[in-house]
């Protein structure tokens, strides 16, 4: 008894509050100590041992027993989130449990980044530079640790991860195709485009999907087109009611590119003897073709002068 008002009196607690005595053995393993055990204890106590109090009255804060707060010293690790979209940000740190699952990994960085955890993704990093390289799927089933394991130990940064906010839901995501393409506009420059769509759209849906990201001229026709390039000459002009489905083997070949791009108002009605043909610019030779190709309307009969 006068061990626990001895410990009530040095952390100033009334004499009433209930208490229960633990004492660190090792880093990883603490006991409770018993009325019986404390007399015995107190005097045989040395310079350096370390007891831990608990009050039983009340929950704890952020751990329920000292056992949980002694595992949780025991699995710190400090992991640092960069903005993958942003390569100069220099990101932030989190001391973290390596026992955590993906849901409460989520949760923590978006507490940090004001975000939903639900509209985040995470990505390893690449083995040889310091960038995003695979995402990491949502619905992992291992903990932080054993998600570092799965990196690759040459990684430049073992504990970080790069992370990007979303626009929909990391399940929505998931369950669509990644269609990967570029936006000319009508400058004539080019932007990477990453769209996320179900497999079974068409044309059609995929560029009112691009029309979230990209920036039309207002005095524009406000009508998109998908054309596949290869070696710098357009190749097709695909329907509107074309199946993304038939599109997707071909991009994983890598052969060819597509690009979106805003259909010239002259160019939305064709008449019965007005064509769009293929133009592409080349160096010396033909073979030797650059820059971006385009489309042009010509009528039938018409001079090459005019």
């Amino acid at each position: 008894g006068s061990v626990l008002e001895e410990v009530r009196r040095r952390i100033g607690l009334h004499a009433n509050v209930p208490l229960e005595l633990y004492e660190e053995i090792d880093p990883e393993r603490t006991e409770i100590l018993s009325l019986t055990e404390l007399v015995g204890e107190f005097d045989d106590t040395y310079d350096g041992d370390i007891w831990v109090a608990q009050r039983t009255d009340i929950p704890g804060t952020y751990h329920d027993t000292v056992r949980d707060y002694f595992d949780d010293l025991c699995n710190r690790m400090s992991v640092q989130f960069c903005d993958m979209n942003n390569p100069t940000d220099p990101g932030f740190h989190v001391v973290l449990n390596s026992e955590m699952t993906y849901k409460e990994l989520a949760e923590v960085v978006c507490n940090c980044i004001d975000g939903q955890p639900n509209l985040i993704q995470f990505f390893k990093p690449q083995s040889h530079r310091d960038i995003a390289g695979c995402a990491i799927k949502s619905n992992f089933q291992g903990t932080l640790k054993e998600l570092f394991k799965l990196c690759d130990q040459r990684t430049m940064s073992p504990n970080k991860l790069f992370y990007r906010r979303l626009n929909i839901a990391i399940s929505e995501l998931e369950s669509r195709d990644h269609f990967s393409c570029t936006w000319l506009n009508k400058h004539r420059q080019e932007t990477v485009l990453s769209l996320y769509v179900a497999n079974d759209v068409t044309i059609a849906e995929l560029l009112e999907e691009a029309k979230k990201l990209i920036t039309l001229s207002p005095f524009g026709s406000g009508k998109l087109r998908l054309l596949e390039v290869h070696d710098y000459r357009i190749h097709r002009v695909f329907s509107n009611i074309v199946s993304i489905r038939d599109i997707l083997p071909s991009m994983a070949q890598q052969t060819s590119c597509y690009r979106i791009e805003e259909i010239p108002v002259e160019e939305i009605r064709l008449g019965p003897k007005e064509f769009l043909i293929t133009v592409a610019y080349f160096h010396q030779t033909i073979f030797l073709c650059f820059s971006h190709p385009f489309l042009f309307k010509v009528s039938e009969g018409e001079t090459l002068q005019s």
